[in-house]
């Protein structure tokens, strides 16, 4: 991971308490133990990438958002071409002249 140790354990944390969960149940859902759960929260480790994924999807959330840079990126304004493959979908962004679309990325 690219951030300092310690940025991603506490929003892991607030996460899993915000959706009611316990460390165990967070673990069980994610097929992981509850020590790692317990480590990443405490700022003792960083999660493999299997591990950041299973943790983000048993909890609703992307990597990014569970696990990215505190400071995100301003969004851009963009036109989409069609709509993305429902929420979450991806696109890909091309300037055209001054301004930028939005094209959906499938599969």
């Amino acid at each position: 991971m690219t951030e300092t140790t310690g940025t991603a354990g506490p929003r892991l944390r607030l996460a899993r308490q915000a959706r009611g969960f316990s460390q165990q149940q967070l673990a069980g859902m994610a097929g992981v133990s509850r020590q790692a759960v317990s480590a990443v929260e405490a700022g003792h480790s960083d999660p493999s990438l299997r591990v950041a994924f299973a943790l983000a999807q048993a909890l609703g959330m992307t990597v990014e958002e569970l696990f990215g840079p505190a400071d995100l990126a301003p969004p851009v304004a963009a036109i989409p071409v069609a709509p993305p493959e429902g929420p979450g979908g991806r696109v890909l962004l091309a300037p055209v002249g001054d301004r930028f679309v939005a094209l959906p990325l499938r599969g």
